[in-house]
């Protein structure tokens, strides 16, 4: 026989008609006289309904052995035993009460727990009814209109936008983007057996002759697989495309009508780049007629921070995206702007997802991301310590399809889109001493480039290689920038490739630099 709550053989055991368990006396006796309920059926218990049970002689011998009373007068060791005993009687009645105590927290908890999950799933639901309330009122709002009930036609980019993304147009995109990622998955990058970096004396430097030069990386057509290009430009709109190992000439002067200064300006291939403006214009520049070929009024005098073309799923349009957070979808052929109607959000930098429809927006203090089939539901918002880890200073989606790579002044973190919003895919980078200026990663997604600078104001490029199993950075060579390209201060960074080899665009205020690496 063991007692029910102890665990352990009773020297005196008693019955509970109760609960049909078995206890020792001494401690059922104190707990109920102490609650007045069977300890484990919770029924109403008095002390005399409890029942000794007998033991036979040979269990009586055994359990008072060391209760006789020769050993009691001429030993010590029984009498500290029976002590030790009581006490492990009264540890173990406190520690069956205190089980019975965390097991109602448990419940109580749980059932508050549910009840909050509850409440957040009506809140939700009540929000997305509200949204969608709200899009049917303007849709039903803009029928109603006597001006736009009588045009039948839509505008031009020259007469206006067409409010909202048509909904077989979503439908399509969705459609073209999963056949386009399903097709991307099968393409696989090594990481580059990289070695000790050195400049390149066989690619000749490029120079922006005045003002403030920018850099600007795409795909080609959008597609890793194409390879990648990069622009270097100014407001005034001097600009050079550069691959791997080799740039074009100069295209002067990629303005539009009027002189307009350039806010954004990046390759969409070898035959074409994406143009906007600082007064909201943006169009089309081909290369080998030095023109805009198709320009666009977006009727918002708000710079375009971002653009991109993706023929595999948007194929001949282009999106913009402005500093006021407007996301426009462009069809050049056909001369329609749509805009996306989404709420108003500072941006100073964006980006897409390789599958089209994931955009990223930030600026130095917040971060969203949103799904353009789904702009009805709130973005996704990315949480960010300016205090800590200084302002925000890029999001981009990695070619991977799985990160979200955000770098800010004192760190560079990389989040699993895979997961919950805000679980991250690494360990953070750290850059407590320094600060971050720019920063590059490799297709397969093994290698990243950094350039930092310290207090003393001396610049360093530093190379990271991931390690899966343990979801963390490890870096693996640094260089300063005054040994390895004879100058003080590096402003921008960019990682290019070629059948044989990997390399670096490294900006030096006007000039570009290519670093193999």
């Amino acid at each position: 026989m063991f007692c029910a709550i102890s665990g352990k053989p009773p020297k005196t055991a008693s019955f509970s008609p109760s609960s049909k368990c078995v206890f020792e006396k001494s401690l059922i006796e104190a707990y109920v006289a102490e609650n007045g309920i069977d300890p484990i059926s919770k029924e109403p218990l008095q002390i005399d309904q409890l029942v000794e049970i007998a033991k036979a002689p040979e269990q009586y011998a055994m359990s008072n052995s060391v209760n006789s009373p020769s050993l009691n007068s001429n030993y010590s060791i029984p009498n500290l035993l029976s002590a030790l005993q009581d006490e492990w009687d009264a540890v173990m009645l406190e520690n069956f009460q205190l089980r019975q105590q965390i097991e109602a927290s448990k419940k109580e908890l749980s059932t508050a727990l549910y009840r909050c999950d509850a409440a957040m799933n009506v809140a939700a639901r009540a929000t997305m009814e509200a949204d969608k309330l709200k899009q049917e009122l303007n849709i039903l709002t803009t029928n109603l209109a006597p001006a736009k009930a009588q045009d039948t036609q839509l505008p031009s980019a020259e007469q206006g936008l067409v409010s909202e993304l048509p909904r077989d147009l979503v439908a399509e995109l969705g459609a073209r983007s999963r056949n386009f990622a399903a097709e991307s998955r099968k393409i696989k990058f090594s990481a580059p057996s990289c070695s000790e970096m050195t400049r390149a004396s066989d690619v000749e430097p490029v120079n922006i002759p005045k003002g403030e030069a920018r850099i600007a990386a795409a795909f080609i057509d959008g597609n890793i697989a194409n390879g990648k290009l990069i622009s270097f430009y100014n407001a005034d709109g001097d600009c050079y495309v550069c691959s791997a190992a080799s740039s074009w000439k100069g295209y002067q002067n990629v303005t539009f009508e009027g002189n307009a200064l350039i806010s954004y300006a990046a390759p969409l291939n070898a035959a074409e780049m994406i143009v906007g403006t600082q007064d909201g214009r943006h169009g089309i520049y081909d290369l080998n007629t030095e023109k805009i070929s198709t320009a666009f009024h977006s009727n918002d005098e708000s710079p375009v921070v971002f653009a991109l073309g993706l023929q595999e799923v948007y194929g001949g349009s282009y999106i913009a995206i402005n500093a006021r957070g407007r996301i426009l979808y462009v069809v050049p052929e056909e001369r329609h702007v749509f805009d996306a109607e989404v709420d108003s959000f500072p941006t100073e930098f964006a980006h897409i997802h390789k599958d089209g429809l994931l955009i990223a927006q930030a600026n130095s203090a917040q971060l969203i991301v949103r799904d353009l089939t789904n702009l009805h539901e709130k973005p996704i918002h990315y949480l960010h310590d300016v205090e800590k880890e200084g302002e925000i200073t890029s999001a981009r989606f990695a070619s991977n399809g799985y990160w979200l790579i955000v770098s800010a002044q004192k760190a560079l973190k990389v989040f699993d889109l895979r997961k919950t919003p805000n679980t991250l895919a690494a360990d953070p980078i750290l850059f407590e001493n320094e600060t971050l200026k720019a920063w590059d990663i490799e297709p397969s997604m093994k290698i990243l480039f950094t350039v930092t600078e310290d207090a003393n104001g001396t610049n360093l490029i530093r190379r990271y290689r991931f390690t899966k199993a343990s979801k963390s950075w490890t870096l693996e060579s640094s260089i300063n920038c005054e040994d390895l390209l004879e100058v003080k201060e590096v402003h921008g960074l960019s990682y290019l490739w070629d059948q044989a080899s990997g390399f670096l665009k490294v900006q030096n205020g006007n000039e570009l630099i290519t670093v193999r690496v």
